[in-house]
């Protein structure tokens, strides 16, 4: 507004071939009585008419209760590996991708469940706890990469615990962990993870993410275009899928394996969860809201009268 105001002025001073002088401007007919304080107003009033708008088309709400819904379902914390060698792409376009888009399947198909969502490498981070709000999963899913964790590594002990954390110690629902990793752990610490899930009688899954054959790891923004060891070979990054088949066995889950990103690699995990025990799970939500979008839509329809009342000029009424 500013910047208009500033360039009508050097416009006006142009055409009249005059030098800034204000006292010119008044005299002319054309412009006397112009005010910059009016045309200010005018301008903001304007403003203020489209953000009103825009906050009624939102629908505003306040008031009513909050009650709690039962549904039936089971309890599901899911750790999604981030470590680089989940960009290795023996699995087009590669192993993070094909993962997420498992994940992505299972959430879409969950009904009454509560998921979680924990991220890890060296170490694990939970990014959603346990929720009905499969949107809010699915969102933050999407926003996972392998920059998301600032230490890399692979440590699956790491996220049993974390996930162990997750679930609600007080329910009585059916408590499932789903790990999907290519099982390149650096760590050895499982067999005490998994005691603790056992005692919290959690079944630990394992969903195997890559290909007995491998490939190399990229290396984004280095010159060399894959990682390479201490003596200059290509590091080359195995699926480890005894480990994994070993870790739900003991866990007393299931192993599967992922080898593409279409939607049935991860029909084996969804049907594994549909034949659990579902017990009730309750959530709390607001109901019975008032809509309070009446409020800005007048105060909008308020400020636009006014703006068209008020002239750049001065006037008996303004």
């Amino acid at each position: 507004f500013i910047g208009l105001w500033s360039w009508e002025k050097k416009a006006l001073q142009r055409w009249k071939e005059i030098e800034i002088s204000s006292e010119v401007i008044s005299q002319d007919v054309s412009f006397k009585g112009l005010s910059f304080r009016n045309s200010v107003v005018r301008f903001s009033l304007f403003k203020f008419s489209l953000i009103f708008l825009l906050i009624s088309i939102l629908g505003p709400r306040s008031g009513g209760e909050m009650t709690e819904t039962l549904s039936e379902g089971v309890e599901i914390m899911i750790a999604l590996d981030l470590s680089k060698s989940m960009l290795a792409e023996d699995i087009q376009p590669n192993r993070l991708y094909a993962a997420k888009a498992a994940v992505r399947n299972i959430l879409k198909k969950l009904d009454g469940d509560k998921v979680g969502l924990v991220a890890f490498s060296a170490r694990a981070y939970t990014q959603m706890p346990l929720s009905n709000d499969y949107a809010s999963a699915l969102n933050y899913l999407e926003t996972l990469k392998t920059s998301s964790v600032p230490v890399q590594g692979t440590s699956i002990s790491n996220a049993i615990q974390e996930c162990v954390k997750g679930f609600d110690s007080e329910s009585s629902a059916n408590k499932l962990l789903l790990i999907f990793t290519d099982g390149e752990d650096h760590e050895e610490e499982i067999e005490a993870a998994l005691q603790e899930a056992k005692t919290k009688q959690i079944k630990v899954s394992c969903i195997a993410i890559g290909s007995e054959n491998g490939a190399p790891i990229p290396n984004y923004g280095s010159q060399e275009k894959y990682k390479k060891d201490k003596t200059g070979k290509t590091v080359i990054t195995k699926v480890n899928s005894a480990l994994l088949n070993s870790i739900a066995s003991e866990g007393g889950g299931v192993f599967s394996q992922v080898k593409s990103s279409a939607p049935s690699e991860a029909r084996e995990i969804i049907d594994y969860i549909k034949d659990q025990e579902k017990t009730e799970t309750g959530s709390f939500q607001f109901v019975n809201l008032t809509p309070r979008f009446p409020i800005p839509l007048s105060l909008s329809i308020l400020c636009l009268i006014l703006s068209i009342l008020i002239k750049e000029k001065e006037n008996t009424w303004f």
